[in-house]
């Protein structure tokens, strides 16, 4: 059952996708949330305020920024990005990738400005009251995972973020990561009854296009993103802000 619009545009209100998942490896206590943004493909039409408010109005524990946030580099909405990402403060951060749209040289700098750590094939451990919590990030087409992955230190829960999906077909030991973050894919912007997503711009199968998959010890969420990529339009696939409530799993006595 389709949720949100049929037809979607860049100026569009976001749908707000909300998924739980429950690990045991977190106590009860320490339930969280997080916001996801990605592929905003950002137009001179888009509603930036709307959208920060929306992420405002969820409160979320942590913010994850995807990848791929700009169709053209118009500085006035450059600078309104940026002024308005400075002024979400998640009490646990603010967190950010690369996508394969980004100029490496000109991110960094306006990230940091903005009070957002951009991760860039490393980590940062997060500790609050008994949670630990390990977020990792990549460069889009990173050479780089398999020694990542070596280094990931043992947490209460392991997340690492990757623009594309396809991060989970890398070589590797993936024993020390419980959630892969993404987007890139855009849920292939255009659905259709029975077949689904047609273009997915990844190499895994085409049911992987959007939404969350439980591999053995690890889950995958791949959101559709916000903006769209050459045709400014989707079709049976919302744009989307993913809120997702991360839970403990309470122990029997």
């Amino acid at each position: 059952m389709l949720k949100g619009p049929l037809l979607c545009f860049p100026q569009n209100k976001p749908w707000v996708e909300v998924v739980e998942l429950s690990f045991s490896s977190l106590p009860s206590v320490n339930d969280f949330s997080i916001v996801l943004l990605s592929d905003l493909h950002i137009t001179h039409s888009m509603n930036l305020e709307q959208m920060f408010a929306m992420v405002r109005m969820l409160s979320p524990t942590l913010l994850f920024l995807l990848g791929d946030y700009f169709s053209t580099y118009k500085k006035k909405k450059v600078d309104e990005f940026f002024s308005l990402l400075s002024q979400i403060n998640p009490p646990m951060g603010k967190f950010a990738v690369l996508g394969n749209q980004e100029d490496a040289d000109f991110f960094p700098s306006l990230f940091e400005k903005a009070g957002t750590a951009l991760l860039r094939d490393e980590y940062i451990f997060l500790q609050k009251n008994s949670l630990n919590l390990l977020i990792s990030g990549v460069d889009y087409g990173t050479p780089n995972i398999y020694s990542l992955l070596r280094s990931l230190p043992l947490a209460n829960l392991s997340i690492l973020l990757s623009h594309s999906p396809d991060i989970v077909l890398s070589p590797g030991d993936w024993r020390k990561v419980d959630l892969v973050v993404s987007g890139h894919t855009h849920g292939g912007q255009f659905r259709f009854p029975i077949i689904g997503a047609i273009f997915t711009k990844s190499r895994l199968p085409r049911r992987y296009a959007s939404g969350l998959t439980h591999f053995p010890g690890l889950y995958l969420y791949v959101s559709r993103g916000i903006g769209t990529s050459r045709l400014p339009l989707r079709f049976a696939c919302p744009s989307e802000i993913t809120f997702l409530r991360i839970k403990g799993v309470k122990k029997n006595d």
